[in-house]
């Protein structure tokens, strides 16, 4: 077993400033966190996303994650919707924390696989013996 939890993460907030630490609070706002520029650059996003894109254009990180926390207090399956509607998937960058569990999940997957494929043996190994 693994926890895999939100922690912060590196964002460049406007392009006048050097990169800030944020803390997402949701899976949703670490969405947005690491799409800054993905949901900022949407024409006419719908529901939650167009939320967030106005707190990403807010002029602090302090105010935008805020605006984030609060456009989330509402109905946060919306969010997935409008991802769906709004956004090509291969462009959508995954939150670091999904990454990183994801990565693990995948390497003991791996290694319980083991367990289950049938030992082969060849030919060299079969004169040895």
């Amino acid at each position: 077993m693994r926890a895999a939890y939100q922690y912060a993460i590196p964002v460049t907030f406007s392009d006048s400033e050097d990169s800030q630490k944020a803390i997402p609070y949701t899976f949703e706002d670490a969405i947005a966190l690491s799409n800054m520029k993905l949901i900022k650059d949407l024409i006419k996003p719908t529901g939650m996303l167009a939320k967030m894109k106005e707190s990403l254009e807010l002029d602090t990180l302090d105010k935008c994650c805020t605006g984030l926390y609060e456009a989330l207090d509402k109905d946060k399956a919306q969010m997935a919707l409008d991802l769906l509607f709004d956004v090509k998937p291969e462009e959508l960058q995954i939150p670091q924390y999904i990454k990183e569990g994801l990565q693990w999940l995948e390497s003991e997957l791996e290694v319980a696989s083991n367990d289950f494929l049938p030992k082969i043996i060849l030919p060299a190994e079969v004169d040895n013996e």
